[in-house]
C-alpha cells in the first residue's frame, strides 16, 4: 500500500469538504455558510481520526528515516576513512611497485650484462680450446721440425767450420784489399783536384746560363742603355748655334755616316739629323768598346774574333777559349772595364765635342763616361759570363721589328724614286743570344721624312740648287733661310 503524506491528505479533505457544501443546481436553496464550515470540520475530524494510524506509521517513518541518515553519515565516514586508507595503501603500493620495478630493471640489466659476459666467456673458450688444438698440433710439427733441425744444425757446424776457415782467408784477402783501395782513394783525390783544376782552368763554373729572369734584366739594362744615349745627345747637342761654327766637322761627320744628311742649319731636321749622328758615334763606340766578348787590346781583337768564328759550331771549346783569354786578360792585367770606358768616351769626345756648348762639354764628357762605364760593369757582369756568346750585330733592312724614334717622323715607303727606302744610319746595335732577341736595334731610315727633309736643305752646287725647304709636303727654294 501506498502511504501518501500529509500535506497532499489534507488537500484531499478540504476539496471533498468543498465539494460537498456546493448546492445543487436544482436543490433547496444553500444553507449558510457558518453550517456548511462546521460540517466540513467535523468530516475533517472524521477522516483525520480515521488516519491516526497512518500519522503514527507516519512518524515511525521520519524516526527510521533519521535513523537511517545517522546511520548513512557513520557509514559515509567509516567510507571515506577506508576510502582514504585506501588511497594511502595504493601510493605506498605503487611507490613500492616502482621500486620493484626499478630495481628488476636494474637486476635485469645486470643480468643481461653478465649473461652477454658469460657468452663472450664461451666464445673465448671455444677460441682458446681450438687455439689449444692448434698449439697441440703445431707442437707436433715443432718437434719433427726440431728433430730436422738438430740433424741440421749438425750439418751446420761442418759447414761452418768450414765457413769459418774460408772467412779467415776472406779477411786476409780483405786486408790486401783495403789496403789497394786506400792507395785508388788517394789517388781519386788527386783526379778530382786535378779534374777541378781542369774544370777551373777551362771555365766549366766560369760562364752562367741566361734563364727568364736574367734575360729580361738583359733587356731592361740595354733599353735603359739606348734611352740614356738618346738623352745624352737631345740634351747636348740641340744647339743650332753650335752648328754654324762647325762646317769641317759635320762634313766629317757626313763622310763618316754618308746615310745622314748633316745641313749646316738651325732647322728642326739638321737638329734632328745632328743628334742622330751623335747618337751613332756612341753606337760606334757601343760597338767597338764595350760590347766586346772579352776586353783585349785592339792588337788581338781581329785574332780573337778569327778564333770565335772558328769555334763557332763547338760551344765548349768556344767557351774554353773565351775563359783561357779572360784568365790571360787577368792574369796580365790588360784592360778592364774603367779603362775600356775611358777609351770609349774618348773616342766619342774626339768626334762630338765640338758639336756641344763650350759651357757643356766638361759636363758633356762626365755623362758620356758615367753611361759607357754603366753599360761596361753591366756588360761584363751580364753578357760577357753568359754561356752562351752574346751576339752584337749591325741591323740591315731586311730584320724585323727594328725601332726608330717617332720624331724622325713616318716613313715615306710609298713612294718609289723619292728615297732608296735603306737604313741611313744605326743608332743603336742589334744584340742577340741563342736566338733570342735581346734588342731589336735602333736606326734612322732613309725615307723618314726628317731625313728627307734634311736631304733637301743641303746645298748641291754640282746640280745648281740651293737648300730647299719642305713645308706641307712642298719643296719651296729659300736659299739661305733658316728654320727655328
Amino acid at each position: 500500500m501506498t502511504h501518501r503524506s500529509f500535506k497532499e491528505r489534507m488537500m484531499t479533505f478540504t476539496a471533498m469538504a468543498e465539494s460537498k457544501a456546493k448546492p445543487t443546481a436544482r436543490g433547496p436553496p444553500a444553507k449558510n455558510v457558518k453550517d456548511s464550515k462546521i460540517w466540513s470540520l467535523i468530516c475533517l475530524a472524521r477522516e483525520v481520526g480515521g488516519d491516526a494510524d497512518g500519522i503514527q506509521d507516519y512518524a515511525n517513518l521520519v524516526d527510521d528515516k533519521k535513523r537511517l541518515e545517522c546511520e548513512l553519515t557513520e557509514r559515509s565516514k567509516d567510507v571515506l576513512r577506508l576510502s582514504q586508507e585506501l588511497a594511502q595503501h595504493k601510493a605506498g603500493a605503487a611507490k613500492e611497485r616502482s621500486m620493484l620495478t626499478q630495481t628488476f630493471g636494474e637486476q635485469y640489466k645486470i643480468f643481461d650484462q653478465k649473461n652477454a659476459i658469460l657468452e663472450t666467456y664461451r666464445g673465448e673458450l671455444e677460441e682458446h680450446e681450438a687455439e689449444l688444438k692448434t698449439v697441440k698440433d703445431r707442437d707436433t710439427s715443432r718437434q719433427k721440425q726440431l728433430a730436422i733441425l738438430e740433424s741440421n744444425a749438425k750439418s751446420a757446424k761442418s759447414a761452418q767450420d768450414r765457413l769459418q776457415k774460408k772467412t779467415e782467408t776472406m779477411e786476409r784477402n780483405c786486408m790486401v784489399h783495403r789496403s789497394q783501395l786506400q792507395a785508388a782513394q788517394a789517388e781519386r783525390d788527386d783526379l778530382e783536384s786535378k779534374l777541378r783544376q781542369a774544370r777551373s782552368d777551362l771555365g766549366h763554373d766560369f760562364f752562367h746560363d741566361i734563364d727568364e729572369t736574367q734575360e729580361l734584366r738583359l733587356r731592361e739594362h740595354l733599353k735603359s742603355l739606348s734611352a740614356m744615349s738618346y738623352t745624352i745627345v737631345k740634351d747636348f747637342m740641340s744647339d743650332p748655334e753650335v752648328a754654324t761654327t762647325s762646317g769641317p766637322l759635320l762634313q766629317s761627320l757626313q763622310a763618316r755616316f754618308p746615310g745622314i744628311p748633316l745641313p749646316i742649319g738651325a732647322t728642326k731636321e739638321a737638329v734632328l739629323m745632328r743628334r742622330a749622328a751623335g747618337q751613332a758615334v756612341i753606337c760606334e763606340a757601343l760597338m767597338a768598346h764595350i760590347f766586346r766578348p772579352f776586353y783585349i787590346p785592339d792588337d788581338f781583337k781581329q785574332a780573337a774574333e778569327q778564333m770565335l768564328d772558328f769555334f763557332n759550331e763547338e760551344k765548349e771549346q768556344q767557351q774554353i777559349y773565351r775563359h783561357q783569354v779572360t784568365k790571360l786578360l787577368d792574369d796580365e792585367e790588360m784592360g778592364a772595364a774603367a779603362d775600356v770606358a775611358i777609351n770609349a768616351a774618348d773616342a766619342i769626345s774626339r768626334l762630338l765635342d765640338r758639336l756641344v756648348s763650350s759651357a757643356d762639354v766638361e759636363d758633356f764628357r762626365r755623362k758620356i763616361e758615367g753611361f759607357l762605364s754603366q753599360a761596361a760593369q753591366m756588360w761584363v757582369l751580364e753578357a760577357q759570363g753568359a754561356s752562351d756568346l752574346v751576339e752584337v750585330t749591325t741591323p740591315v733592312t731586311e730584320d724585323e721589328q727594328l725601332e726608330s724614334y717617332s720624331e724622325f717622323g713616318a716613313r715615306n715607303t710609298g713612294k718609289a724614286g723619292d728615297a732608296n727606302h735603306n737604313i741611313a744610319a744605326t743608332l743603336f746595335p742589334r744584340i742577340t743570344i741563342n736566338g733570342k732577341m735581346l734588342h731589336s736595334g735602333i736606326v734612322l731610315w732613309s725615307d723618314s721624312p726628317a731625313t728627307m727633309i734634311a736631304r733637301d736643305q743641303i746645298p748641291s752646287p754640282s746640280l745648281g740648287r740651293s737648300a730647299t725647304y719642305r713645308k706641307n709636303g712642298r719643296r719651296s727654294s729659300v736659299a739661305g733661310r733658316s728654320a727655328a
